[in-house]
């Protein structure tokens, strides 16, 4: 289907937004299913203590806030995506508002549900990157389904174009998804969804000689990592020469 040129000016108008509130910088990492088994492994072998994961008592990775936005070089926030911040868009939106219109095909649809979720698919075209990367940054095990929860954080991006508190929001979805997994019973443990970032962080706080990582030309550790392993995927997904 070909876009109008006003459907297209939408969508160009939500990349704006997205691009100033630099999300993408931590939301759109990949999956990294292929390191599944070695991202068990490591979890494995460590304890979480805080934001802190040790092996053998040292520390590894940090998820610390101020770690986090270190790594993915992130703004300022310009609002807290916080429960205060929910509570007061609950007390100041409804459900009967002109966005909603916009973001659904079937708003009634929406309402009537009673589930915490909703489907992606039901969300306009120029919306679906924004979800997915809400998905992605929350840890969920698919991107088939957006938590009506976020739906006060997505309003603060895409309808007022505002830049959130992405690492911290990152640092608590890391520990309650890393919590989770570790509690499990051995026989049923939930897969591990934010492998990416499991790596990011190991790959930012210790040194790797034999992998002669370089950040010196600004990429992501997880960028520089698909340049060695998938050199196809790379120039896919990243541009990477």
């Amino acid at each position: 289907m070909t876009m109008t040129e006003p459907e297209c000016e939408e969508h160009a108008e939500i990349c704006r937004k997205v691009n100033k509130s630099c999300m993408h910088f931590v939301a759109a990492q990949p999956a990294l299913f292929p390191y599944y088994d070695m991202t068990r492994w490591v979890l494995s072998k460590c304890r979480v203590k805080g934001i802190i994961i040790k092996a053998d008592g040292s520390s590894l990775v940090s998820y610390a806030t101020e770690n986090v936005t270190k790594i993915y070089g992130l703004p300022i926030p310009e609002c807290i995506a916080d429960e205060s911040y929910v509570t007061t868009f609950a007390t100041t939106h409804s459900d009967n508002e002109e966005w909603l219109e916009e973001w659904w095909y079937d708003r009634d649809s929406f309402k009537s549900t009673t589930l915490l979720t909703c489907r992606t698919q039901d969300f306009h075209p120029k919306y679906r990157p924004v979800t997915v990367m809400f998905c992605r940054l929350f840890g969920e095990k698919n991107c088939n389904f957006f938590r009506k929860e976020w739906i006060p954080f997505m309003y603060a991006l895409v309808e007022e174009g505002k830049v959130l508190n992405w690492a911290s929001l990152l640092a608590e979805a890391m520990l309650k998804n890393l919590r989770k997994h570790m509690e499990a019973k051995p026989d049923s443990k939930p897969r591990f969804y934010m492998s990416a970032y499991l790596l990011d962080m190991t790959l930012a706080r210790i040194d790797f000689p034999s992998l002669k990582l370089n950040w010196a030309n600004g990429a992501r550790p997880i960028q520089e990592l698909f340049s060695m392993l998938w050199a196809v995927l790379a120039r896919t997904k990243f541009g990477i020469p």
